[in-house]
């Protein structure tokens, strides 16, 4: 009976953690995956988006010096259930798709240490340089890698908005004077 007891903390715990994994590996609570050219016939135009281009971690700085653009760095991971839902609402609504397009080269930063003990070096790297200990974070760069912003979690999708906008123009009024 001891041993009972002393196995439900342990018992509740991993419940927890299979049900906050769950949306992820059920696909984030999205419907399971359908033919595309069907899925398309039968969407209405409205419903369709436009997906970010996401770059992985590494050359960000020379794609976004090129460009004239700032870095927006997306810290995530699949065990995130915000990062998921930041997914499905903010980086996919179309008209800030475009936007955050047009405005930032965008960088997503998979943290994999729980699914495999380990991360790549450079998510650790680029963790460490902006010192980032929740996920999910945004982080609002310069090509130069100088940190022009951070938003740690997700409180909605209109806040994120509203702080995106505004290190938009904080990043193109020091990309203008350069």
């Amino acid at each position: 009976m001891s041993r009972l007891r002393a196995a439900i903390p342990v018992l509740s715990f991993l419940a927890l953690v299979a049900l906050a994994a769950a949306p992820a590996r059920a696909g984030a609570g999205e419907p399971p995956a359908q033919d595309p050219a069907a899925t398309a016939a039968t969407e209405a135009p409205a419903a369709r988006t436009e997906a970010l281009h996401w770059h992985p971690v590494g050359d960000e700085e020379v794609v976004a010096d090129r460009e004239g653009k700032a870095i927006l760095y997306f810290f995530t991971a699949e065990w995130c259930a915000p990062c998921h839902e930041m997914k499905r609402t903010l980086f996919a609504d179309p008209e800030k798709v475009s936007r955050i397009s047009q405005e930032f080269v965008t960088v997503e930063v998979l943290d994999t240490r729980v699914e495999t003990g380990e991360n790549l070096p450079e998510v650790d790297e680029a963790q460490e340089r902006y010192q980032v200990m929740t996920i999910p974070t945004l982080v609002v760069a310069l090509p130069d890698g100088s940190e022009v912003g951070q938003h740690r979690g997700y409180s909605g999708e209109e806040r994120a908005w509203r702080w995106l906008t505004q290190q938009a123009m904080v990043a193109g009024a020091h990309l203008d004077e350069k």
